[in-house]
């Protein structure tokens, strides 16, 4: 049960940081993987998506946090 599995797709990793951070706020771990790093200009950080995974025995916890609906309706 201490296995991470895949919660959502983000479109942003700033985004994904929100999230992370919130879940963080409520005793849930989790893990981000990021996009491609981009260097443009005076901008230098990730673009791209980023995944947010959490561990199994959260998941269904942090999709409740999160507003996550199941697509099974």
């Amino acid at each position: 049960m201490n296995n991470l599995i895949f919660l959502k797709n983000f479109a942003t990793y700033s985004e994904a940081e929100l999230a992370k951070n919130l879940l963080e706020n409520n005793d849930i771990k989790s893990m981000l993987q990021k996009g491609d790093i981009a260097v443009a200009g005076e901008f230098s950080g990730y673009a791209g998506d980023a995944n947010l995974f959490v561990l199994e025995k959260d998941h269904n916890k942090a999709k409740e946090i999160l507003g996550i609906k199941d697509n099974r309706d």
